[in-house]
């Protein structure tokens, strides 16, 4: 008896028979038993909607102010916070909004400061998790070691930006903007963590 081999393209006819055989057989018994399923997912639905395991949109909380005058509602807000002490020269808080998420015991914030349109210099707060900081710490840059916290002074060549990070415990920081990366740092020194 002679085995004969099967040639490449015989095969991929077959592998694309099979895939459309497959889809057909799917689609058939999807329009035969589509009650049954819309029924399954309502269930779903239903059980994914109970209040043990909805989460709330409502539970999370914001609050935005434009003055640094008003900083203490923010601290009120937000216990583990911090606070610019240094501000450049003739920049304001335009902004700063937090977003405190109960779920999942986080908060992201986001001061932004102006000077005019295009002068600027923004602070991104976010809380982390310690493990999410090691992307944090593979950065390159320069780093610098103070008692309660570590600063990451870095620059973007190939799109030409730079920034400096600012990590403690609990929160990873970044501050970019217009104004020089000495202005950057010293803000970065100057902040004051809750």
């Amino acid at each position: 008896m002679k085995l004969y081999k099967i040639k490449r393209p015989l095969r991929l006819t077959f592998v694309l028979l099979f895939v459309i055989g497959g889809a057909l057989g799917l689609s058939v018994f999807y329009a035969t038993n589509s009650d049954i399923i819309k029924i399954k997912s309502n269930d779903l639905k239903e059980v994914f909607s109970s209040k043990d395991l909805q989460t709330n949109v409502d539970e999370d909380e914001t609050i935005q102010i434009s003055s640094m005058d008003d900083i203490d509602k923010a601290i009120a807000f937000l216990p583990r916070f911090c606070v610019p002490e240094y501000i450049p020269e003739g920049y304001s808080l335009r902004t700063l909004e937090i977003n405190k998420m109960e779920i999942l015991n986080s908060y992201f914030a986001r001061y932004h400061f102006s000077k005019n349109e295009e002068d600027y210099f923004l602070i991104h707060i976010r809380s982390t998790p310690e493990q999410g900081l090691q992307a944090v710490y593979d950065a390159e840059g320069k780093w610098i070691e103070l008692k309660d916290r570590n600063i990451l002074k870095w620059l973007n060549p190939v799109e030409n930006t730079y920034g400096v990070n600012v990590v403690d415990v609990a929160r990873i920081l970044y501050i970019t903007g217009s104004i020089s990366h000495e202005e950057m740092m010293r803000i970065a020194e100057g902040l004051k963590l809750y």
